[in-house]
């Protein structure tokens, strides 16, 4: 058990560990607000956001010679999935991939998140523990990874294979040798064409979007997934590309089963290079339907709600993968990061469709489009005290309905001026930017308080970037007087110790795909008092309402925030100000 300060400064911090019956008790506490939470291995904490009834953190708030007798903290026990995986043969499959997903709710829209990745032992068994409440998809991943391997010599027409440092060898009809990696199974190579190992979607599915959900409440440990793999034919898919300003720029490209797009790296059959002569080849692919896409980055959702985890030598990671972690996804069950895994050039992007049935398919044509820039200034509103930090963070957060889900790369000039670094405006550039919406927010304590463009403020609305469109002349202004809203919640009985206060816009316009981290909406818990606060709230007019803490996590469902709203508080807040607001709890039915 841990008993801390409900506060970052504070330095109170006290431990210690329950007994057989899970009771504790803490003396001599001065009076204050206080978080009360728990760990154990094999569970989750309370604070873990898991929304069950129960799973926020506890917060007290003790006045002088205040004894609380009953408080409660729940923990909630890891579920895991396992399986065995064989081949054609019937044998075990070993060090093979295992890789789960879940099904999270996202801006009211449901995506697929990736998981954790297990492997297989030496009798094909593997495990996936530490899983929550939720509905997952399992796949065992075949992924080719492609490279031209220049030095090679030419060889017969057909794609054939050898072997260089246990690497194998495919040469195309065009002469080329490509080396493929990867580290995954391919099946005992015999006579007639050749066959491949496709990435498998229990029970037995080439894409996500028509795999099994298996479903798991706390505590399950479902058994029993299991896998045979199956070799397909291989076909060619080979082509040229157009649109590329320079021989020889490096430019990958991905072929991805229909349905599995926005799941970034794993979930592509195969990646190649395009070789100096603008050409490209994938020498192996199992027939099925597919989508042909080059991007600045390969953007995913992630479960791995601490991102140094992935630095752990114990976590398993699929071959080739690099993340770079852009932002916490707000309300999202489970915790979800948006990761991305930049490609070797940024300067492209294309996406087309095609379909691999009994024959090869050649002369493919891949038309690249070059990426845009978002340039612009970004200052302090002179009204405002300065950010405590100096750097100016900012983030080009994609909307969920762009067709190529990638987030750009921020550039934003140093200040000038060491000591008083927000003296003078800064240049900023967001680079590698494809078709699609856009919101531009900020990290840290500073709010944005407009995005001007073309005489229009974008604070509150996406910015649409056309087609090989650069965007230049930005001006967004920061600013750190963010408003504060706070007040009390009571029910029937009396102050509501258990509740969550919900805020989101009165526009029922700004409920739906809102980037990652909307600043506008969102919850807080009350304390044992029946408290709740609410801080760095931008200017704007807002519903505001108190339910039971259990349905309180939807509110990023825009049905909820519409049955939610008749009985909201409206309030009009102003940059800076301080409001107070009691509430009344409200009963409303759950989905």
């Amino acid at each position: 058990m841990s008993l801390g300060g409900d506060a970052p400064s504070s330095a109170l911090n006290r431990r210690q560990e329950a007994d057989a019956g899970g009771g504790f008790e803490f003396r001599d506490l001065p009076p204050g607000s206080y978080v009360l939470t728990a760990s154990k291995s094999g569970y989750f904490p309370p604070d873990h956001g898991l929304g069950a009834p129960g799973s926020q953190q506890r917060r007290f708030t003790l006045t002088s010679g205040q004894w609380v007798k009953d408080a409660r903290v729940t923990l909630w026990r890891h579920a895991s999935i396992s399986g065995r995986v064989l081949d054609e043969r019937g044998e075990p499959v070993v060090d093979e991939y295992v890789r789960v997903l879940i099904q999270v709710q996202v801006s009211g829209q449901t995506k697929l998140a990736s998981g954790p990745i297990s492997r297989t032992d030496d009798r094909g068994m593997y495990s996936v523990p530490g899983l929550s409440r939720g509905e997952y998809v399992v796949a065992v991943p075949s992924i080719q990874t492609l490279r031209p391997q220049r030095a090679e010599p030419a060889g017969r027409s057909s794609a054939r294979a050898e072997t260089t440092s246990g690497l194998a060898l495919l040469q195309c009809p065009d002469g080329s040798t490509l080396r493929v990696g990867g580290g995954y199974p391919a099946p005992v190579r015999g006579a007639g064409p050749p066959r491949v190992y496709r990435t498998e979607y229990y029970p037995d599915e080439p894409g996500a979007a028509d795999a099994m959900r298996v479903a798991l409440d706390y505590g399950d440990d479902r058994s029993g997934v299991d896998f045979r793999l199956s070799p397909q034919i291989a076909w060619r898919v080979a082509g040229r590309v157009s649109g590329l300003d320079a021989p020889g720029e490096t430019v990958m490209l991905r072929l991805i089963p229909v349905g599995s797009e926005g799941l970034g790296h794993g979930s592509e059959t195969a990646t190649t290079m395009v070789d100096a002569g603008r050409r490209f080849c994938f020498p192996q692919v199992p027939r099925g339907t597919y989508t042909l896409e080059v991007t600045p980055a390969r953007g995913e959702f992630s479960i791995t709600a601490n991102p140094a985890s992935l630095l752990s030598p114990a976590t398993v990671r699929l071959p080739d993968t690099s993340g770079i972690v852009i932002t916490p996804v707000a309300g999202a069950v489970p915790p979800v990061t948006f990761t991305r895994v930049m490609s070797e050039s940024g300067a492209y992007w294309a996406r087309m469709s095609l379909e691999v049935r009994d024959r090869d398919v050649d002369n493919v044509e891949v038309a690249l489009h070059p990426t845009s820039r978002v340039r612009g200034i970004l200052q302090l509103d002179p009204t405002s005290p300065a950010p405590l930090h100096r750097y100016g963070a900012m983030r080009l957060e994609p909307l969920l309905s762009n067709p190529l889900l990638v987030a750009a790369i921020p550039d934003v000039k140093e200040a000038s001026d060491r000591a008083r670094p927000w003296d003078h405006p800064r240049e900023f550039e967001f680079r590698g930017v494809t078709p699609g919406r856009y919101y531009i927010r900020t990290a840290g304590t500073a709010a944005v308080s407009s995005v001007l463009w073309n005489g229009r403020d974008y604070s509150r609305q996406p910015i649409e970037i056309a087609e090989g469109q650069d965007v230049s002349g930005l001006v967004v202004t920061i600013t750190t007087k963010t408003a504060t809203l706070s007040g009390i919640v009571n029910d029937s009985r009396g102050r509501a110790g258990d509740a969550g206060v919900v805020f989101f816009p009165q526009d029922s316009d700004e409920w739906r795909d809102l980037g990652f981290a909307p600043v506008r909406m969102g919850r807080v818990p009350t304390d044992s008092a029946g408290r709740y606060t609410l801080t760095g709230l931008p200017a704007g007019k807002y519903f505001v309402t108190a339910v039971p803490i259990e349905i309180s996590g939807r509110w990023r469902d825009p049905d909820f925030l519409a049955s939610a709203a008749p009985k909201a508080a409206r309030i009009d807040i102003r940059w800076g100000e301080t409001h107070t607001q009691n509430l009344q709890l409200v009963a409303l039915g759950e989905r």
